[in-house]
C-alpha cells in the first residue's frame, strides 16, 4: 500500500526518523500504526471493564490503591 502524505506531515515523519533512531519512514509509520492499534484495543477493554456491574466507585478506589502500592515498590 502506498500512502501520500502532505508536505508538513512528510517533514514530521522524516524528522522523527532522524531524531528517534528509525531506519526508514516506513519503520516509523509501522510503529505508529502498531501503537494506535494497541491504544484502540486497550480503550475497548477499558470501556468493557467499566460496563461491568462491580465497576463502581469502590472498585476503582481499590484498583487505584493497588496501582499506587505497586508503583511504590
Amino acid at each position: 500500500m502506498n500512502i501520500a502524505l502532505l508536505n508538513a506531515l512528510k517533514a514530521f515523519v522524516h524528522e522523527q526518523v532522524s531524531t528517534r533512531g528509525y531506519s526508514t519512514p516506513t519503520e516509523y509509520v509501522r510503529e505508529w500504526d502498531r501503537k494506535g492499534l494497541y491504544r484502540q484495543r486497550s480503550r475497548k477493554r477499558l470501556f468493557a471493564g467499566v460496563a461491568l456491574p462491580q465497576a463502581g466507585a469502590a472498585y476503582f478506589d481499590r484498583l487505584g490503591g493497588q496501582a499506587r502500592g505497586a508503583h511504590q515498590t
